[in-house]
């Protein structure tokens, strides 16, 4: 063999190695990645399913029979208000949003409407 074919098969091994190593190195950054992402997603979710909750207290202290179930459109998404439980003296709203993958869900309980006194704030798996 000759002195030529010997270093070009010595230059492709090592780049096929170093080629190998930055795979391998920038594989933790893609998981950092989707691991930004996702959180960012759940923040935006929470955030919206909160706007709607208080978007429940603002037209439920302005209204008695406020009924919920609506959708609200927010520069960052949608939010909806699952219908509102009235019941023995306290309101129970339940808001859901979701951004990307992630959904967040809250139940929140009044034990007064105007002025508005939260009794339990609660974010659930599942309603």
């Amino acid at each position: 063999m000759n002195k030529g074919a010997a270093l070009i098969i010595s230059v492709l091994i090592l780049a096929t190695i170093m080629v190998g190593f930055a795979v391998i190195g920038s594989r933790p950054h893609l998981n950092e990645t989707n691991n930004l992402t996702a959180l960012i997603n759940k923040k935006t979710a929470d955030s919206l399913a909160t706007a709607c909750v208080e978007d429940a207290f603002y037209k439920l202290g302005n209204n008695a029979s406020y009924a919920g179930n609506e959708t609200v459109n927010i520069t960052a998404g949608t939010c909806t208000t699952r219908p509102v439980i009235a019941s023995g003296g306290t309101w129970t709203i339940e808001t859901q949003a979701t951004a990307g993958a992630s959904t967040s869900r809250l139940r929140v309980v009044l034990s007064a409407r105007s002025p508005i006194v939260i009794s339990s704030w609660q974010s659930l798996v599942a309603f």
